[in-house]
């Protein structure tokens, strides 16, 4: 009996003794605040582990992190073109001494950006059938759609393709370098291209003009008009030449000027003079704007719109090459541009001339009207041309004419007049690259 109460005595203090030794090795969460700890292990395993992508993290090149390529402009700059993303791209930086209203001077290197005229801007040509051009010295027309005979026409984009190589499929691909303006100042609007100050507003009459009283003038009145004009601290206007109205006319529009730079009548009448006399003499040159055509007339009265600025609008000098060969071309190296006529005794319609450029093979077309009136010359006639062995003729242009688009633009040679026909009648060709 005293053996087995010494052997439970025995077991107990063994029970005890188990109790105790296990008591600190209970679960790892049994403390409360184990429960946010993380295992070692488990974290190593992870740090292994790839980290999926969600939609939020790429971008849709494929990338990881967001790509500002997708903002960048065609010129691959490392930043984006803010004159491209500002939400306030309309607003027209101010470039003019708050004194004189003067100018800056050229490469001034507080000068902004020049500002495009964004309402008309010209899209890149979807196509690589037609490459990019650099150093262009010609001023686009601000047409932007293309057209077949009729109407409007989505742009062709194979050169096999009916209607291809017009105006806008170029202007997109750098053939032209677009209008741009400061025209923060309400009186007047300084052509970033050209540094030309042009007078911005019409007065409701023009002082010392008779023509519906005084709203407008007489040849010789105008003249007089722009030489006493006054404005913004400014004393030296004179009326513009046929080559200067030329560079902000838009063929793009109707009429014929962007209306939220320069002001226009609401008549349908809007005829500006020029300074320039016919070289046959007797006539003066005008502009109209309601479709941008420069004729000549000599007795009504029309609207005056001064300019000031000594800029010289470049002329064309012209060489001829591969003289008396089929491989015959005219240089033109002032504007970097190869012509060749198209002999034909009979003319071609519209859409045939499109088409014989295209068959001269890579790179010839047919001109916008800017690049063809780049061929004229207002002090000659018969024709109004220094190009070498260029007829009297009418020839035609790859830009239609917006507002009837079964009419296109062409010059007659012959005396420089700048005017539409009709597509379906036929004129002579001189093609461009």
């Amino acid at each position: 009996m005293k053996l087995e109460k010494t052997f439970a005595f025995f077991l107990l203090i063994a029970a005890l003794v188990f109790c105790v030794s296990c008591g600190g090795k209970g679960n790892k969460y049994d403390d409360l605040d184990d429960y946010d700890a993380v295992d070692n292990d488990s974290e190593k395993e992870d740090e292994d582990k790839p980290v999926p992508v969600t939609d939020e993290d790429s971008d849709d090149n494929g990338d990881t992190e967001a790509d500002d390529s997708d903002t960048e402009t065609d010129d691959s700059d490392t930043e984006a073109d803010d004159s491209d993303t500002d939400s306030d791209a309309d607003e027209i930086s101010d470039d003019t001494d708050d004194d004189t209203n003067e100018p800056r001077p050229d490469n001034d290197p507080n000068d902004d950006e020049p500002v495009s005229d964004e309402d008309n801007t010209i899209e890149p040509s979807d196509t690589d059938s037609i490459s990019h051009k650099e150093n262009s010295e010609i001023i686009c027309t601000g047409q932007t759609k293309c057209y077949n005979s009729i109407e409007e026409i989505t742009c062709p984009p194979q050169p096999d393709d009916d209607f291809f190589g017009q105006d806008a499929q170029y202007a997109g691909k750098g053939y032209c370098f677009p209008k741009s303006w400061d025209s923060t100042n309400q009186q007047i609007v300084t052509d970033y291209n050209t540094g030309l100050v042009w007078q911005r507003k019409q007065p409701s009459t023009y002082e010392g003009c008779t023509g519906n009283s005084g709203a407008l003038c007489l040849y010789e009145q105008a003249t007089n008009y722009c030489e006493n004009l006054e404005l913004e601290n400014f004393s030296d206007w004179r009326l513009p030449t046929p080559e200067e109205f030329a560079t902000i006319i838009d063929y793009g529009r109707t009429p014929a000027i962007n209306t939220d730079i320069f002001s226009v009548p609401k008549s349908l009448v809007r005829n500006f003079w020029t300074q320039t006399a016919s070289a046959s003499g007797g006539k003066i040159w005008y502009v109209d704007f309601t479709k941008g055509s420069t004729e000549l007339d000599d007795d009504n009265a029309k609207l005056v719109r001064c300019v000031r600025g000594n800029y010289q609008l470049s002329s064309a000098d012209f060489e001829i090459e591969n003289e008396g060969s089929e491989d015959e071309i005219v240089v033109d190296s002032v504007h970097n541009l190869y012509w060749k006529i198209i002999e034909s005794e009979e003319g071609f319609k519209w859409k045939k001339s499109l088409e014989q450029c295209k068959e001269l093979g890579t790179g010839w077309r047919l001109p916008s009207i800017n690049e063809l009136a780049s061929l004229l010359d207002y002090s000659l006639s018969q024709p109004a041309s220094k190009f070498p062995t260029l007829p009297s003729d009418a020839f035609w242009s790859s830009t239609s004419y917006n507002e009837s688009p079964d009419y296109a633009w062409r010059i007659n040679s012959s005396n420089g007049i700048i005017e539409t026909g009709k597509k379906t009648k036929t004129a002579a060709v001189i093609c461009v690259k």
